[in-house]
């Protein structure tokens, strides 16, 4: 019987560990994802700096990414690797 119980507990920690890292490269994503459109707002209302802060946090939040590693059960790249576009995309605003 406490076999039966070790692996239950073995199952849930994994499934606690796949929701948290499914939702971990959700919410980066949104997250990139909201700053930028923020900033593009900020922008065509004439705030440039609040827009460029925007846009630079983006950056930072893409950069923190560096160093994670992929669970390649369920992704294919790390958020670093998987927002390349949006880091072109705030260099190219930052630019502007």
């Amino acid at each position: 019987m406490p076999k039966c119980s070790e692996c239950n507990r073995k199952s849930t920690v994994n499934a606690q560990a796949e929701a948290a890292q499914k939702q971990k490269n959700i919410s980066a994503e949104s997250l990139i994802d909201m700053l930028i459109i923020t900033g593009k707002r900020l922008r065509e209302c004439g705030e440039e700096e609040k827009a460029a802060l925007q846009f630079k946090i983006a950056q930072k939040i893409m950069d923190a990414f560096a160093d994670d590693f992929v669970e390649s059960k369920w992704f294919e790249s790390t958020i670093f690797e998987y927002t390349m576009k949006q880091r072109k995309e705030t260099e190219k605003l930052l630019g502007e």
